[in-house]
């Protein structure tokens, strides 16, 4: 039962920041699916060939974004979980003004050097490219900082759990982004340069929205110039080196695997291809999502020092990922014709016929792709970058651009192509199946424990006390077990007491002030001995309680109510609470 509940709280944060993920992912496709139609229809094929060209020098400008995001991302998570929110906030200021100058240096960069980077692009190839390319890119470039900043600051909101805020701020970019597109094109008329500075103007304004939430009352951290850890930036950048590998691999397998197709299937392949591609990436953000919140909870886990937690980061993320991907596959599979009607013309049956058969070959990728996605988000949080990087050179590269290369010059030809997709997954799965069962045998370990934690991380299990609270009673339980499991490491009887007396007060508090009538409300606790100290973790699922705030604001109060409370801040000084995911945590050291 302790391990259930257990597991439903880590359940809530991973479901809380998949959720986010995937729907700011989703709207920002939607946003860039819009752009390309109006372009298209509108403005002609040599204007929707420049859109195009940009694609690969806006992936660099995200896999910079990504780098800044996910190294902070890492740190700033495992110093809360170890209750240090001042390094926190550290962390965060010197990745708002790293990625701050970087984003402004580029914006300039492309103002400057517009039209050489539009021939760079692939724009010289045809004199009708040239200028809408560079246009564009003029028009784009005011909203770059914009956009690079929001993507490194968005995951401090979500651990401020302001996910209305994002969603909002997500929502306003799309609404400003396709008005700007229409006033381009029916009212103001000025082509490419118009559509790119819609989709600045919607990216200043997606900014701001997110940024405001950084100078309100709510928020966690505050931007200053002092006590910035520049000492640690190379260190916070490495971190965050798998994640923007992991687009690198991806950006060159899409130019290798668009490169055999052509050369096997011709046009009518490419076609197949693209289509494949736009649509998957819609089927693919939930997946990805799973590994973006297996990343951010395994760095607050880790930070914790929480093996056991760690493991069921990895288990739950898998079960949750298998129930969606599964039905993802099927619809996938199902209905792979009349989702590719919405892109292709039905008068072309080759092309529609190898397109459906591409997507449905690629549906049985999903569930394997999303598993391999936590795994590599699961070991950059845990500090095993090598993993976290063999995981995507396996998944997104070498693999399926071997296998489409060498089923695709069979006698299967394209369905060669298609099929090296799921296969790549499963054998990328393979591959790291047997890295864990070596590495394991090695440490004389389980052979399939994927959770690769060092032997001396975190503490020994007869050095944690574990229980699930859910009423008043528990509470007296909890008291006391906990002076049970003090006296076998000490015979300190005011320590003793002391660990008794904040634990029964602590979580009573919550029960009655937090609980409420809150379903599935729960409080996670754990002992902790930490050589001669004892160090107790209090979460919960309830509303917001910070009982240093609560004490404060009853210090006039008669002597004789909130006396439990009272007496635990009066003997005890080291205690630090923080709320991350909307969870409340309470840290208590004596």
């Amino acid at each position: 039962m302790k391990k259930q509940k257990d597991s439903f709280l880590i359940e809530s944060m991973i479901k809380q920041v998949m959720l986010i993920t995937s729907l700011s992912g989703f709207v920002t496709l939607l946003g860039s699916f819009v752009d390309g139609i109006l372009i298209g229809r509108y403005l002609g094929s040599s204007c929707m060939s420049s859109f195009g060209l940009f694609n690969p020098f806006l992936l660099i400008c995200v896999a910079v974004s990504s780098l800044f995001m996910s190294g902070g991302k890492i740190h700033a998570s495992n110093y809360i979980g170890s209750g240090k929110m001042k390094e926190a906030n550290g962390v965060f200021c010197i990745i708002t003004a790293t990625i701050t100058i970087v984003s402004v240096l580029i914006s300039i960069g492309m103002l400057v050097f517009s039209e050489p980077l539009a021939a760079a692009l692939g724009a010289s190839k045809d004199i009708s490219m040239m200028q809408p390319l560079t246009d564009y890119i003029r028009g784009i470039s005011f909203g770059m900082p914009a956009m690079m900043i929001m993507f490194c600051v968005t995951s401090y909101l979500q651990i401020d759990g302001e996910n209305l805020k994002l969603i909002a701020s997500m929502l306003i970019m799309v609404v400003v982004n396709i008005t700007g597109d229409l006033l381009c094109i029916f009212v103001i008329k000025n082509g490419m340069f118009g559509m790119g500075l819609a989709t600045s103007v919607s990216n200043i304004c997606g900014a701001l929205v997110v940024l405001s939430h950084f100078i309100s009352k709510k928020s966690s951290f505050r931007f200053t110039l002092k006590d910035m850890p520049w000492k640690n930036l190379g260190s916070i950048l490495y971190s965050g080196i798998p994640t923007v590998s992991q687009r690198i691999y991806s950006a060159v397998a899409n130019y290798a695997l668009n490169y055999i197709v052509l050369i096997v299937a011709g046009v009518i392949g490419g076609a197949a291809q693209s289509t494949r591609g736009n649509i998957s990436a819609l089927f693919l953000t939930l997946g990805a999502s799973l590994g973006n919140a297996t990343l951010m909870v395994g760095s607050l886990m880790y930070g914790e020092q929480d093996k056991q937690g760690l493991r069921n980061i990895q288990k739950k993320s898998i079960s949750i990922s298998l129930k969606i991907t599964i039905v993802l596959t099927v619809i996938m599979f199902v209905f792979a014709e009349p989702i590719t009607r919405l892109y292709m013309n039905g008068s072309d049956e080759a092309s529609m016929n190898m397109a459906v058969q591409a997507i449905r070959m690629f549906s049985f990728a999903l569930p394997f792709s999303s598993i391999c996605d936590i795994l590599a988000g699961y070991y950059q949080s845990v500090r095993q970058v090598r993993m976290a990087n063999i995981v995507p050179l396996f998944e997104y590269l070498i693999i399926p651009v071997i296998l489409a290369y060498v089923l695709g010059h069979t006698s299967l030809g394209a369905f060669g192509i298609w099929i090296s997709y799921p296969i790549a997954e499963v054998l990328t799965l393979l591959i790291v199946t047997v890295i864990v069962v070596l590495t394991n045998s090695k440490r004389k370990r389980k052979a399939l424990d994927f959770s690769l934690l060092d032997d001396d991380f975190g503490y020994p299990e007869e050095d944690i006390y574990s229980k699930r609270i859910t009423n008043t009673d528990q509470c007296v339980e909890a008291s006391v077990d906990s002076a049970g499991f003090c006296r076998k490491y000490t015979d300190d009887k005011r320590k003793i007491m002391l660990v008794s007396l904040a634990i029964e007060e602590m979580t009573r508090n919550i029960v009655q002030h937090g609980f409420g009538d809150k379903q599935n409300a729960v409080i996670d606790l754990k002992l902790i001995r930490d050589d001669d100290r004892f160090i107790i973790r209090i979460r919960d699922n309830c509303k917001p309680f910070n009982p240093k705030e609560y004490a404060q604001i009853h210090s006039s109060d008669s002597k004789e109510n909130n006396i439990g409370i009272r007496l635990v801040f009066g003997m005890i000084s080291d205690i630090d609470y923080f709320s991350v995911l909307k969870l409340n945590n309470m840290k208590i050291t004596l």
